[in-house]
């Protein structure tokens, strides 16, 4: 199983949309972190660009309203796709 900082996280963003309760916007810095290491079981922060959109993608459809990343390129490709699907985008 994973460690509990690990377990920690993934519950944070499984559950992102009860933060949302306390009228705050709720920002998310995903990118690279440790936790995404552990579930790919990669060392390298440098090869945890997948992983991140992945778990962006699931932030941004529990409520996230701003993202810290260190990728911009792909993670607004992620998150207008996300948009799109929630019907938020004209």
């Amino acid at each position: 199983g994973f460690g509990k900082g690990t377990k920690w996280d993934l519950h944070i963003l499984k559950n992102l949309h009860e933060l949302k309760k306390l009228n705050h916007p709720v920002c998310v810095g995903i990118s690279r972190k440790s936790f995404i290491g552990e579930v790919l079981d990669l060392k390298d922060p440098a090869d945890r660009l997948w992983g991140s959109l992945g778990a962006t993608a699931i932030a941004v459809m529990n409520g996230a309203d701003m993202i810290r990343t260190h990728d911009p390129k792909e993670t607004i490709h992620v998150v207008r796709v996300v948009e799109a699907i929630r019907g938020k985008v004209d």
